[in-house]
C-alpha cells in the first residue's frame, strides 16, 4: 500500500530509493546476497556442481587478474555458506548464514529446548488466509480443527505411561501403597567408615555392626519386599566410599519375594529374584542396602530366577554370579593374545571371589595361575629399582623369617588355591623373581591385581616380562592406587 501511494506522486519505488531497490544487495542491513546467483547454480545444485561454478568465477574475480575485490569476498563467503550443511539449511530457510543474537541466546538456554525449525518461505504463502478464503471456504470441521491442534502440539509430551500420570498426580499415589505387611525390626548390616582425628573419612575397609531397625510403614505400588537368602561378602561391601555412619552395606544378593505393590503383576510371593540395580541408581557411596533380612526395593531392580536354576545351585552360589561374570570379562578383554600355557600372575586370589573365580577361569582355559598371597605376619620384601634387572631383587634381605601363626595360615592357603589350579604360591614378588631365577622360567605377560595399591601395581611390574609391549597389569581390587614415580 505504501508503495502503490509513492507512485501515485509521480514517482516509481526505484526512484524514491535508487536502481538498486529490490535486488539482492550486501549492504542492505539484515538482508544477505543471493549467493546462489552469485555462483551461478540454483538452489538444488550438488556440492560438485557449487565448486565447479566457483573455481570459475573466483579465477574471474581474483584481485591479481584484474577482478572486482568485493565481488571476490563475496563470492568466498557464498562458498563457505553453500559448502557447509548447516549454514546453507539456515540460509535456504531464513535468508541469513550467521546465527543472530537471539538465536544464539536461545541455543544456549535450556540446551536449546526452545529451538524451534523455522519453516521455508514457500510456506509463508500457505498460511496466509484471507477474509474471503475463509469466508468461500467456511469454518472447517471439528475433526480438521482437531487435527490441525494436534499438528501444532509437541509429539513427545503425548506420549504417557502409567508413571507419568503417577508422577503428574492424576493418580494419588498414596491411594496405591500399602501397608508393610511385617511390623517389626529387621536386622541390617550398617557400615561406618574410619575417620581420622578431624572427623573426614578415611580410605579403606569400613567397620560394620549389625543392629536391629525397622522397615518404613507403607509400600509403594510399584515396590516388592524381598526375604534376603544369601549376600556376597565382596569388595563392594567391604570398601564402600561411605561419607557417613550407619549405612546399609550390600549392592546385590539373591532372595524370595515376601510381598509386592499394588500394580505388579510379574511377580508374585515366593518368586526368586536376584537383586542387582542399575549402577547409575546406587554407588558405593550409597549402596541399596541388600544386608539385611527384609530389603524394599523397586521391581526394576530385581531379576526373576529361573526355578530350574534354583534346583541345580545353591542361594550362595547365584548371588556369586554378577562377580563371577565380571572376572569372566576381565579376562575375556585382557587375555586375548595369552595362549595355553602362559602364565598369568594373580595377585591377592585369596580376598575374595572374583580372585578364585579368575583364578579358576584361568585353569579352564589352560593358562597357569602363579599367586602372591600377601599376609600380616610375613617380612614385607619389595623389589626395588630398575624393572627387569637383577638388582631390583637379588640384594633384598630374606633373612627374616614369619611367625608360625602366619606360617600356618600362608600354607593352608596355598593348598586351597591348589586345589582351584594354581601353578605355584608366593609370598611376595621377591619370592616370585627368585623362583623365576633359579627354574630358568619365563615371566608372565599379564598381571591382575586384587589389592590395587601403589606398592601392589609396582611389585607386579617388576614380575612382568620386560621389553614386551603387550605385558599389562590390570587393578580390579578396592584399594586406592597412586600414580608411580
Amino acid at each position: 500500500i505504501w508503495a502503490q501511494g509513492v507512485e501515485a506522486r509521480g514517482c516509481t519505488v526505484e526512484d524514491h530509493f535508487g536502481a538498486g531497490f529490490g535486488t539482492p544487495c550486501a549492504s542492505m542491513e539484515g538482508h544477505e546476497p543471493d549467493y546462489y546467483s552469485l555462483i551461478g547454480v540454483d538452489k538444488q545444485a550438488t556440492l560438485h556442481e557449487i565448486r565447479s561454478k566457483f573455481r570459475a568465477k573466483v579465477l574471474q574475480e581474483h584481485p591479481d587478474k584484474g577482478g572486482d575485490p568485493k565481488m571476490f569476498q563475496m563470492l568466498n563467503k557464498a562458498y563457505n555458506v553453500l559448502t557447509d550443511a548447516e549454514k546453507r539449511k539456515r540460509y535456504d530457510s531464513t535468508g541469513k548464514a550467521d546465527k543472530s543474537a537471539e538465536d544464539e541466546f536461545i541455543d544456549g538456554f535450556n540446551g536449546g529446548r526452545l529451538r524451534f525449525e523455522p519453516r521455508e518461505k514457500a510456506a509463508d504463502s500457505q498460511a496466509i488466509v484471507s477474509l474471503e478464503d475463509r469466508i468461500i471456504t467456511g469454518q472447517p470441521s471439528h475433526q480438521e480443527g482437531f487435527e490441525a491442534w494436534l499438528r501444532m502440539r509437541d509429539q513427545n509430551a503425548m506420549v504417557l505411561t502409567d508413571q507419568d500420570f503417577l508422577k503428574t498426580h492424576l493418580f494419588n499415589s498414596a491411594e496405591l501403597a500399602t501397608e508393610m505387611a511385617h511390623k517389626t525390626p529387621v536386622h541390617h548390616v550398617l557400615g561406618a567408615p574410619k575417620t581420622d582425628a578431624y572427623g573426614q573419612p578415611l580410605a579403606g575397609a569400613v567397620q560394620p555392626q549389625a543392629k536391629p531397625r525397622a522397615l518404613k510403614k507403607t509400600l509403594e505400588h510399584d515396590e516388592v519386599v524381598v526375604r534376603m537368602l544369601s549376600v556376597p561378602v565382596d569388595d563392594a561391601m567391604l570398601y564402600p566410599d561411605l561419607k557417613k555412619s550407619g549405612v546399609c552395606l550390600g549392592n546385590f544378593g539373591i532372595g524370595r519375594i515376601e510381598q509386592i505393590g499394588s500394580r505388579i503383576d510379574d511377580f508374585k510371593a515366593e518368586d526368586p529374584v536376584l537383586v542387582m540395580p542399575k549402577p547409575a541408581k546406587y554407588s558405593l557411596e550409597k549402596p541399596i542396602g541388600t544386608a539385611r533380612t527384609l530389603l524394599p526395593c523397586s521391581k526394576d531392580d530385581v531379576i526373576k530366577v529361573p526355578q530350574g536354576i534354583m534346583e541345580e545351585l545353591t542361594p550362595e552360589q547365584i548371588a556369586m554370579t554378577p562377580i563371577i561374570a565380571a572376572s569372566y570379562q576381565i579376562l575375556e578383554i585382557y587375555a586375548t593374545k595369552l595362549k595355553p600355557g602362559d602364565s598369568v600372575l594373580l595377585n591377592g586370589p585369596h580376598l575374595g571371589c572374583a580372585g578364585t573365580s579368575m583364578l579358576q577361569l584361568c585353569k579352564l582355559l589352560k593358562l597357569k595361575p602363579l599367586c602372591i598371597v600377601s599376609l600380616a605376619g610375613f617380612p614385607r620384601n619389595l623389589a626395588k629399582g630398575e624393572w627387569g634387572t637383577k638388582q631390583a631383587w637379588q640384594d633384598v634381605d630374606v633373612a627374616s623369617m614369619a611367625t608360625p601363626q602366619a606360617r600356618m595360615q600362608y600354607e593352608r592357603i596355598s593348598e586351597a588355591l591348589h586345589e582351584l589350579g594354581a601353578e605355584e604360591v608366593f609370598p611376595d614378588a621377591v619370592a616370585l623373581l627368585r623362583w623365576r631365577d633359579r627354574n630358568q622360567r619365563m615371566l608372565p605377560k599379564l598381571a591382575l591385581d586384587g589389592i590395587a595399591s601403589g606398592d601392589s601395581a609396582e611389585q607386579l611390574i617388576h614380575c612382568l616380562q620386560s621389553g614386551d609391549k603387550d605385558a599389562q597389569v590390570v587393578l580390579y581390587g578396592p584399594g586406592n592406587a597412586q600414580p608411580l614415580d
